[in-house]
């Protein structure tokens, strides 16, 4: 008998394949070297894939990442309180229940795993998930240095020793935080000298705001968001009809289990072969619980078509709104290497993607000085 089918190889979110000869023929009457063809197209797939999964995510089961871990985090702090008193174990017991994914279960009773009559609150993979979590050996703790507070952070290094700055926030005699930068290598000049968060994000903003590409860039993006677009159409079809494979094999285990049975009389035989059917009945409700989430588009084409325009056009209003996965993924696609800051003059000229580097007169538009300069000084906090 071959093994049931793991149900974590299920295809979740395959890779999308880019047609090379098509895009690098809309750049030929550039004046773009070849490497630097390959490497706009690169940048720029990566985003446009990061704009599909927002509107046609296959994934059925969500990350938590960013924000949504901070909150976990949260509560998970708060139910380590409850370990010695009466509550915890009710905790414990509602994790522990599959009733609330929408099926029955009760060994004492012989009563294996079944569909429910009532709605379920989660699916079964995600009651799945949360098993296979509270039995592992535990979580790396989250890195102190991610926050929501200091999206910058990681991404600014001091223009003096070309080292991250750290951010922090700093309490006044009042009792009123402020929010700081500073660099810490001790052997810099700049070591532990603050600046206000406020001149660093100010800055940014001004760098953000003046990076714009061209039309051309434009009709690019948007052409290699449509064909993304029919690729993860393919792939959520093909996942479907790989689930539905994995359940015929799965019946076609089971039967072939259930004819033992009824050949043998050792019972030993028989209790284990009952164990073999009860695990593949989990594996093939598993696999139903799959087939009936919706895989559709969260939004429709022409919505991230309207947004994937709006970051490329003014990728400034997308990071102000978006969560800090979101800053942080501009961050990687906008820059090439992480921004000089300098205490007295402010940002050194970025070295900014290729997508807005070639199409966008950056320069020009930043009115800013060769890299060996310093950017005007921002305005500071009052």
């Amino acid at each position: 008998m071959t093994c049931p089918p793991d149900k974590n190889n299920t295809p979740t979110r395959p890779s999308l394949s880019v047609d090379w000869e098509a895009y690098a023929t809309m750049l030929e009457d550039s004046d773009m070297p070849l490497d630097q063809q390959q490497e706009l197209i690169e940048t720029l797939w990566s985003i446009v894939v990061m704009f599909v999964d927002l509107g046609y995510d296959i994934k059925p089961v969500p990350q938590i990442c960013g924000e949504d871990q901070e909150a976990l985090d949260r509560e998970s702090a708060d139910l380590v309180s409850l370990l010695h008193n009466e509550w915890a174990q009710k905790v414990t017991d509602m994790l522990n229940r599959v009733i609330y994914a929408g099926y029955i279960e009760h060994e004492q009773w012989g009563i294996t795993r079944r569909q429910g009559h009532h709605q379920a609150l989660i699916s079964l993979e995600t009651y799945q998930t949360i098993q296979e979590r509270r039995n592992s050996k535990g979580i790396a703790a989250k890195r102190p240095d991610i926050s929501k507070d200091f999206p910058l952070r990681g991404s600014v290094n001091c223009a003096c020793c070309d080292k991250p700055m750290t951010a922090y926030w700093s309490r006044s005699a009042t009792g009123k935080r402020y929010p700081y930068y500073n660099c810490q290598t001790r052997d810099c000049s700049e070591y532990r000298k603050s600046i206000r968060a406020e001149k660093i994000d100010d800055g940014f903003e001004n760098i953000l705001r003046s990076m714009t590409p061209s039309k051309n860039m434009l009709d690019i993006a948007i052409s290699m968001l449509k064909d993304a677009w029919d690729q993860r159409g393919d792939q959520a079809k093909q996942a479907k009809a790989e689930i539905r494979r994995q359940h015929k094999e799965l019946d076609k285990q089971q039967d072939a289990l259930v004819e033992r049975m009824v050949e043998t009389s050792n019972p030993k035989v028989m209790s284990a072969l009952e164990t073999k059917i009860a695990k593949l009945e989990e594996d093939k409700l598993l696999l139903t619980d799959k087939l009936s989430q919706n895989t559709k588009p969260k939004s429709t084409l022409s919505e991230i078509i309207e947004l994937l325009r709006d970051f490329l056009s003014n990728p400034w209003n997308i990071y102000e709104n978006g969560s800090l996965l979101v800053k942080k993924t501009i961050l990687k696609t906008a820059f090439k290497a992480p921004l000089a800051y300098d205490r007295q003059n402010g940002y050194r000229t970025p070295q900014v993607s290729v997508i807005f580097d070639f199409l966008a007169d950056f320069t020009s538009k930043c009115e800013m000085v060769p890299p060996h300069g310093h950017a005007k000084q921002e305005k500071t906090m009052p």
